[in-house]
């Protein structure tokens, strides 16, 4: 009796592992790596990729002095050791501003009621924190690896998608920016 249970045993966990083995086939198929071509013809492929919301955004010019500083000193922090292992500094694109009305948007009734505007200058509130990696090193030999850790700003929740973010990421001055490593 020990034996057939220790056999149907055996059988249930083989066809338990093959299953996962193809679920996991399926799921490997389904994810796909973020790469693109720098507009010199670098390849670089996105190694890690963080984002966190920033309330209603920051309010440049507005809110007390050296926010946005200490916003890009926090994320640095927060980020740099997990990211880069603190050997680099990570380059900031600088974020394309958001003019609004606050009137308009926190407080309609007011607005209509013909209140002076209050337009402002806001980052986009989705700080995105990336490392990148490339198989060359900075100067373009063989020798080594080399990587570039990146901030910058956008609208939505997830990979860059915008033509404007994109563009920023294309026109990276790679050879000047990234740091070399050997793989």
């Amino acid at each position: 009796m020990d034996e057939e249970l220790g056999n149907r045993m055996r059988t249930y966990l083989e066809g338990c592992e093959e299953e996962f083995a193809k679920e996991l086939k399926d799921y490997e198929s389904k994810c796909t790596e973020f790469e693109m071509t720098l507009h010199d013809g670098r390849l670089i492929k996105l190694d890690q990729f963080h984002q966190e919301k920033i309330f209603s955004g920051i309010i440049l010019g507005h809110s007390r002095p050296g926010a946005f500083e200490n916003h890009i000193e926090s994320v640095e922090e927060c980020y740099g050791k997990y990211i880069t292992g603190g050997r680099s500094k990570f380059h900031v694109i600088k974020p394309r501003l958001i003019v609004k009305d606050l009137y308009q948007e926190w407080m309609p009734e007011e607005a209509k009621r013909g209140l002076k505007s209050r337009s402002r200058e806001l980052v986009p509130p989705i700080t995105c924190i990336a490392s990148f990696n490339s198989l060359e090193a900075r100067d373009g030999s063989d020798e080594s690896c080399s990587h570039l850790s990146v901030i910058w700003w956008q609208h939505h929740w997830g990979l860059p998608t915008t033509s404007e973010v994109l563009s920023d990421l294309k026109n990276l001055a790679w050879s000047e920016l990234a740091m070399d490593y050997l793989d």
